[in-house]
C-alpha cells in the first residue's frame, strides 16, 4: 500500500478522460493537488471525466470533500464527473456517508465508458416514459434533441455511441 497518491491521465475514448489514481487520498498536497488538475483538464475542454479509484485503498474526511468538490466544479463547467472501480473499503465509506447517493459510482471504468455512452431518449420518448408507457423506442437520429435520466433527473446530450 502506497502512502504516496500517484495520478495517471489517459483520454479512454474520445471526449473522455480517465484520471486514474493510485496510493490513499487524504490529507495532504498530492489530494490538493486533484483539484488544481480538475480545473486545469476542464480548462482544456475535458468535459467527461472518469475517476478509477482501483488503486485507491483508503480515503479519509479530506478525499471526501476533495470528491464533492471536484464534482461540483465539473458540473460548474458543464461538465461531468464519474467514479469507477472503488475498493471495498472506500465504497464502504461512500454509503456511510451517503456520497454514493450524490456522486455517480460505478464499479469499472468500462461502466463508466458506458454511462457516458447510452442512447439517450428523446423529448417525445421522455415524455411517454414519464407517463408510464411500458415500451419506449430509441430510434431517434443522433441530430436530435435527447435526453436521459441521470440521478433522477433528466439531461440533455448527444448520442455517442452505444455499449
Amino acid at each position: 500500500m502506497s502512502l504516496m497518491l500517484e495520478t495517471e491521465v489517459r483520454e479512454a475514448a474520445p471526449g473522455i478522460t480517465v484520471v486514474k489514481f493510485s496510493g490513499r487520498i487524504t490529507t495532504g498536497r498530492e489530494s490538493a493537488g486533484i483539484e488544481v488538475l480538475v480545473r486545469k483538464l476542464l480548462g482544456e475542454t475535458r468535459k467527461k471525466l472518469i475517476f478509477d479509484l482501483s488503486g485507491v485503498d483508503y480515503i479519509d474526511s479530506m478525499g471526501l470533500g476533495v470528491l464533492m468538490f471536484c464534482s461540483a466544479t465539473m458540473q460548474a463547467g458543464g461538465g461531468v464527473l464519474r467514479v469507477a472501480g472503488a475498493k471495498p473499503l472506500p465504497t464502504k465509506l461512500f454509503q456511510l456517508t451517503k456520497l454514493d447517493k450524490i456522486l455517480s459510482f460505478l464499479p469499472t471504468v468500462e461502466d463508466a465508458l458506458c454511462d457516458f455512452t447510452v442512447p439517450l431518449l428523446t423529448e417525445r420518448e421522455q415524455a411517454a416514459a414519464s407517463h408510464g408507457s411500458a415500451r419506449t423506442s430509441i430510434t431517434a437520429s443522433a441530430d436530435a434533441e435527447q435526453r436521459r435520466l441521470v440521478g433522477g433527473n433528466w439531461v440533455s446530450g448527444s448520442l455517442s455511441g452505444s455499449c
